[in-house]
C-alpha cells in the first residue's frame, strides 16, 4: 500500500533540516546525476552502496564534501531498503521541475510527486524554504 507508514518520520526530519553553514548549494542536474549514480546504480536493494557513495564525492557518512546534500540508504520503510538524497539548491522551482520532467512523467500526490525511473518508484518532495535556499528529496523506494 502506498505511501507507506514509515515514510512520515523521515520526511518530518528533512523538513526540519536547515542548510549546513559554509556549504555550497547543488545544481538540480547534478543532484540527480549523483542520485542515479549511486541510488540508480544499485538498485533494486542497494547493495554496494557504500564504494558508490564514495566513488561519487560523498563521505563514508553520506554528506557531500563541501555541499549541502546527505545521502542515505536504510530499511525505513516495511523493511524494503530505500535510498534517499536531500540537498540543497538556489535554482527556482521552475527550473528544478524542469529537470525532474526529464524523469518521466511526475503524479502529485500527498506524498509528493511520484514517477517510476529505472523501473522503480521515484519519490519528489520539494521545494521547501530552507534559508534563502530550497530543500529537495528524491527517494527511490523498490516495490515489493
Amino acid at each position: 500500500m502506498w505511501p507507506p507508514a514509515g515514510i512520515l518520520v523521515f520526511v518530518a526530519f528533512v523538513a526540519g533540516s536547515s542548510a549546513l553553514a559554509g556549504t555550497a548549494p547543488v545544481a538540480v542536474d547534478r543532484a540527480v546525476a549523483l542520485f542515479d549514480r549511486v541510488c540508480g546504480a544499485s538498485l533494486p536493494r542497494f547493495e554496494d552502496v557504500d564504494r558508490a557513495l564514495v566513488d561519487a564525492g560523498f563521505t563514508p557518512s553520506g554528506m557531500l564534501a563541501g555541499h549541502d546534500a546527505q545521502l542515505t540508504t536504510r530499511d525505513a520503510i516495511d523493511g524494503e531498503p530505500v535510498c534517499t538524497l536531500a540537498f540543497t539548491t538556489e535554482e527556482s522551482p521552475r527550473a528544478a521541475d524542469r529537470v525532474f520532467a526529464r524523469l518521466g512523467p511526475l503524479a502529485d500526490t500527498q506524498m509528493g510527486r511520484l514517477t517510476r525511473y529505472r523501473e522503480t518508484l521515484l519519490r519528489i518532495e520539494g521545494p521547501s524554504p530552507d534559508r534563502g535556499r530550497d530543500r529537495y528529496l528524491l527517494q527511490f523506494r523498490p516495490e515489493p
